[in-house]
């Protein structure tokens, strides 16, 4: 909890289409439906009752950061969305405080050996609204865009993510 700041649970499109408030669903394999905040009757209708979807109480991310890790060591990251709009027109710049906000937030998330992590991968993290700095998702490296990461250091994640051990 104390990475997440908020509510998250596992349950089936069927759980999640009995809830009468809103609450941010996913699908947390695929993309087959978007990702959004819901009201259970708003659900698609075309998918299975059993299909899985994550469920979260609705936040306000300020701020999300894309991060490359290799052997629990942040190689790259870079800013992607301030209030949910995707920052390519700014270049995907942020400040030296955001920087370094965000390199201490990883860094205590790398030195916490409870949080199990592939060798290599790709941790989404963020600012939200009232609670603070917060993991938003983790993702495969070798399908994560760069954004304005430093693309040799992506890769170099990516390679290792695509590499049979």
């Amino acid at each position: 909890m104390e990475y997440k700041l908020r509510q998250i649970s596992l349950t089936t499109l069927g759980q999640a289409r009995l809830s009468d408030h809103d609450a941010f669903v996913k699908p947390p394999n695929d993309k087959s439906f978007p990702a959004g905040v819901y009201r259970g009757t708003e659900l698609p209708e075309e998918y299975p009752e059993e299909m899985p979807v994550l469920v979260s109480e609705v936040v306000t991310w300020e701020k999300e950061f894309r991060c490359f890790i290799l052997d629990r060591r942040l190689r790259t990251y870079s800013l992607y969305s301030r209030f949910g709009e995707l920052q390519r027109d700014m270049e995907f710049a942020s400040s030296q405080e955001e920087d370094l906000a965000v390199e201490t937030f990883v860094s205590t998330l790398l030195a916490d050996a409870r949080v199990d992590l592939p060798k290599a991968t790709v941790v989404d993290v963020g600012y939200i609204t009232g609670h603070g700095w917060a993991c938003v998702e983790q993702n495969a490296a070798w399908g994560a865009g760069i954004y304005g990461c430093n693309p040799a250091e992506a890769l170099a994640v990516i390679q290792h993510a695509a590499t049979r051990l």
